[in-house]
């Protein structure tokens, strides 16, 4: 559940395919109390994922503090999402940035790269850790 008591479900291959309408398959959810989809995001190549089976529904989504969203997807690439602005087909954020929680100010930042196809981050004390081609990305949050 994000900040706002919304929840954040991660939706697996569907049927749709290049040229197919966007059907929320290989996309995060919003949803609120009453399951209503209040917004989602998809990777801007979903259709495609869909067909080579390789979406994002093979992990959850890793909220840290109240701003931001990251999970990773089996295509390689991780996504980092804002909380309440999930931001569409291709919408993501990019970069994943550390930022201060009592006055928002940036404390770092890292382009996390191209990731395995089942690299899941990783929240540990302070740490927000991803799991790269490279090695390991990792983000201090405090």
């Amino acid at each position: 559940m994000d900040a706002a008591g919304h929840l954040l479900v991660v939706s697996a291959n569907g049927a749709a395919f290049p040229g197919d309408a966007y059907d929320h398959t290989s996309s995060v959810l919003e949803l609120d109390a009453n399951a209503r989809l209040l917004d989602s995001f998809a990777p801007s190549d979903w259709a495609a994922n869909n067909q080579g089976d390789v979406g994002l529904g093979s992990q959850g989504v890793a909220l840290i503090g109240t701003r931001w969203a990251v999970l990773g997807g089996k295509s390689g690439p991780v996504y980092v999402l804002k909380q309440g602005h999930l931001g569409g087909i291709g919408g993501q954020v990019g970069v994943l940035y550390a930022l201060d929680p009592a006055t928002g100010k940036s404390l770092g930042q890292v382009d996390v790269g191209v990731a395995n196809r089942f690299a899941a981050p990783a929240l540990y004390g302070a740490d927000v850790i991803v799991p790269t081609l490279a090695g390991i990305a990792v983000v201090r949050t405090s």
